[in-house]
């Protein structure tokens, strides 16, 4: 019996299958959050600051929104955060978190250079940097670790 008649009926079957069922979606049809897709924006302006300054941290979010607007077109609208309606605090640490200052329902965005964007509550936020305060400078925060070392010993 000739079987012949039958590849190409085979290779077409194999060849459709994956074109009908597809991979699924891809990952740019997901929406996303205004939010999220905001403070995304935010943190490629802290990265290219962070590289414009030779690897210096910026203290505050006003440094960053001062250079952004003269080096990056940003607006005033990118530092502000769309549910509270106030600008986004800067935490700090090594990788450079920065988040909602009010929030909604209790719960805050935070962002960072390597940390993505979440949600949590403010206390889980500021234990992310072991700080009680965002607004605290960064040698507030020094000054109290070495007093509980000192305290230790």
């Amino acid at each position: 019996m000739n079987r012949r008649p039958y590849c190409p009926v085979w290779l077409a079957w194999v060849c459709l299958v994956p074109v009908i069922i597809g991979c699924g979606a891809k990952r740019s049809d997901v929406p996303l959050d205004e939010e999220k897709a905001r403070m995304m924006k935010v943190a490629t302006y802290l990265s290219a600051y962070k590289a414009a300054h030779g690897n210096k941290t910026p203290t505050r979010m006003d440094e960053v929104k001062a250079w952004a607007k003269n080096n990056r077109q940003a607006e005033d609208a990118d530092f502000v955060s769309t549910r509270d309606g106030e600008p986004y605090l800067l935490l700090g640490g090594p990788r450079m978190l920065f988040r909602e200052n009010t929030g909604k329902d209790g719960q805050v965005y935070v962002g960072g250079l390597t940390a993505g964007v979440a949600v949590m509550t403010v206390p889980q936020a500021q234990e992310l940097v072991g700080q009680q305060e965002p607004s605290r400078s960064r040698s507030d925060g020094d000054k109290e670790r070495r007093q509980r070392m000192q305290r230790r010993q």
